[in-house]
């Protein structure tokens, strides 16, 4: 099988002519403008909602807050729980912050996508009863459409890894969106894209794994999400 090795294996001092790059595009933050009153000290955060299992891959939708266009892909075993407590952990970090855990009826009930047909609308009530259940001021739901693990090594792979996912802020007093943000990326070589040189530095070089990828897009998530909250 052919296999697409990176230079960065060679000790030579040669550059490697291997980079990774955004397959959609860099992440991207987004809060409602007239939101800025909004409260979200007190955090439910809900399961990661795997939309792959849901949809099938290689499915074209949007999201259902958001109405931002994803394309479905494979999702590896228990990525879900990956992101979930990636998540969970950065948020934590976070001295404005109190995290509230979702009810089992709120799990169970895939709320954030239920109802599945119909209108926004619905989906956003049941985010925010949940809230209000919880007695939380806002919920934080996050929207996994892809987690392709790397087949291979750090210096040659069969195929990269792949990650697509975004997140959303509710507020429960009034259903706005409060902060959302979203993340798309498949690793590439130098000559695929001649654009994302800086990839290739943050890297060093390295086919990273679909972990790392994601561990690197959530804290660059909650830079932003963290700026949001020093402006509150």
């Amino acid at each position: 099988m052919l296999r697409l090795v990176s230079n960065a294996c060679l000790k030579t001092g040669i550059l490697a002519l291997v980079v990774f790059q955004c397959g959609q595009a860099a992440p991207q933050s987004s809060g409602d403008q007239n939101g800025a009153s909004e409260k979200f000290a007190r955090i439910l955060i809900l399961p990661v909602v795997n939309m792959s299992e849901i949809h099938g891959q290689n499915a074209s939708l949007r999201g259902p807050l958001s109405g931002e266009v994803f394309v479905t892909d494979e999702v590896a075993p228990k990525a879900a729980d990956f992101m979930g407590a990636t998540f969970r952990n950065r948020l934590m970090r976070l001295e404005q912050v109190e995290l509230v855990e979702p009810s089992t009826a709120a799990i169970t009930a895939r709320v954030g996508v239920a109802p599945l047909q119909g209108p926004r609308e619905g989906r956003i009530a049941a985010i925010q009863e949940a809230g209000r259940q919880k007695g939380a001021d806002s919920v934080f739901c996050t929207y996994l459409y892809a987690f392709r693990k790397r087949v291979g090594t750090a210096y040659g792979v069969d195929a990269p890894a792949m990650i697509s996912f975004e997140s959303v802020l509710v507020s429960v007093a009034t259903g706005r969106l409060i902060w959302q943000d979203s993340y798309s990326e498949t690793q590439q070589t130098l000559n695929d894209n001649l654009l994302r040189i800086d990839k290739f530095m943050e890297r060093r070089g390295r086919w990273i794994t679909a972990e790392e990828m994601a561990s690197q897009a959530v804290d660059k998530m909650m830079e932003n999400f963290s700026a949001g909250l020093r402006k509150k």
